[in-house]
C-alpha cells in the first residue's frame, strides 16, 4: 500500500486505488507525475497522511481516515 516500501505506511489513510494505466502513467510520464501530486493521488515520502486528494468522479476533495473513511475537505492551500 502507499508504494513507499515501509510497513509503517501501510495505513488507510496512506491508501488510493487507481487504475492500472494511471499508475503507470504517473510513473513513467513526468507531467502525469506532476499533475498526480497536484490531485494528491501521488504523495512524496516528505508528504504527511493530511494531505488531501481529489476525487474526479464526484469533483470534490477529500481527506482519508485511519479507519478508511473519506471525508469532504477543501483544496489545498497551495490551489486556492
Amino acid at each position: 500500500m502507499g508504494g513507499r516500501g515501509k510497513n509503517s505506511l501501510d495505513r488507510f489513510d496512506n491508501f488510493l486505488r487507481v487504475c492500472a494505466w494511471l499508475n503507470y502513467a504517473m510513473e513513467s510520464n513526468a507531467d502525469v507525475a506532476a499533475e498526480a501530486r497536484e490531485m494528491g493521488w501521488k504523495l512524496g515520502q516528505w508528504d504527511g497522511f493530511e494531505s488531501p486528494y481529489f476525487d474526479k468522479t464526484d469533483m470534490k476533495w477529500y481527506l482519508l481516515t485511519q479507519d478508511g473513511r473519506k471525508i469532504h475537505t477543501h483544496p489545498p492551500m497551495y490551489l486556492i
